[in-house]
């Protein structure tokens, strides 16, 4: 809720989102929401930042500039170390049982 006071004196009041005017009574509490934006909109990275991180093509908001890839090239190297080492275990059982 935006508000812009018009006029102090009759007490008008202008919702800046709506474009309506109003008048301005004392029972109305009105609290700034910029603090609670502003945590939203820190949550917001974070939450893009960790969803972000489900793509190997994409990189972290605190890592270094030129890493967009090192995601996906760790994950590539750990799939050809794990397949050789399980390739060359079966196959060393396949030998032995022959």
């Amino acid at each position: 809720m935006t508000f812009a006071k018009v006029s102090s004196e009759p007490g008008l009041v202008l919702d800046a989102v709506r474009g309506v005017l109003g008048e301005e009574r004392e029972d109305l509490l009105f609290y700034p929401l910029s603090d609670v934006e502003e945590a939203v909109k820190k949550l917001e990275a974070i939450a893009d930042d960790l969803v972000n991180s489900l793509d190997p093509l994409k990189n972290f908001k605190a890592s270094y500039q030129g890493r967009d890839k090192t995601l996906y090239y760790a994950g590539m190297t750990t799939g050809v170390f794990y397949g050789l080492v399980i390739g060359l275990i079966i196959a060393f059982l396949i030998a032995w049982v022959m």
